[in-house]
């Protein structure tokens, strides 16, 4: 599965001058590392909050190798709110404000070893509407075991998520959440299922 490194792209898309989506994506792949690295930082809670709330925001990326030399990305804003009970609580939350990009096997590899051109992400970059929602998630000791549903259409194309994200609380009093694909989660494309398999990760603070 030939998913898009997000440092590479962050580091890559920086350089790109001109081009509404390609400028969307840059700046949210470079969110993306930084909020992702704020978050990597952090341990897993040691001391879970038993009432009350928090709300969490923070980036997220879902994409897919669909084969044919198609691999997706997309790029968004996540926010979160979790409710705290003695028993646990509950995780919801959405997943909105999308670019992207569709790149080939051959574009991926040459974007993660640092040698794609800034025109690769000019002709790639996409902008999108639409939202994914992060619902019925469940809150056990750290853990967060969570359900995805939505539709974000890119470049004419309708990109629908289904299926479990599972993740974990980290820092002082729950600080911040991420969350990544489940054995179950997928991206479809036009009701496509990806050859290659789906990834999704979010990361999000207080």
């Amino acid at each position: 599965m030939k998913l898009i490194g997000m440092t590479a792209l962050a580091l890559a898309a920086s350089t790109a001058l001109s081009g509404c989506a390609v400028l969307g994506v840059a700046q949210q792949a470079s969110d993306f590392v930084d909020k992702q690295n704020e978050v990597d930082a952090l341990s897993t809670t040691s001391t879970m909050p038993t009432g009350g709330s928090a709300n969490y925001d923070g980036e997220a990326i879902v994409g897919a190798d669909f084969g044919s030399d198609r691999n997706v990305a997309l790029l968004g804003d996540a926010s979160l709110t979790a409710t705290f009970t003695s028993g646990g609580g509950t995780v919801v939350g959405e997943l909105d404000n999308f670019s992207g990009l569709v790149l080939t096997d051959s574009q991926v590899t040459a974007l993660n070893n640092g040698t794609a051109d800034t025109g690769t992400l000019i002709r790639a970059a996409k902008a999108a509407r639409g939202s994914f929602a992060i619902n019925s998630g469940v809150i056990a000791g750290t853990a967060i075991a969570a359900g995805t549903s939505g539709t974000v259409r890119m470049d004419g194309k309708d990109y629908e998520v289904s299926g479990d994200v599972a993740g974990e609380f980290r820092g002082d009093n729950a600080a911040a959440i991420k969350l990544n694909e489940g054995a179950a989660f997928q991206m479809t494309e036009d009701g496509l299922v990806p050859t290659g398999g789906s990834t999704i990760e979010v990361n999000a603070t207080q």
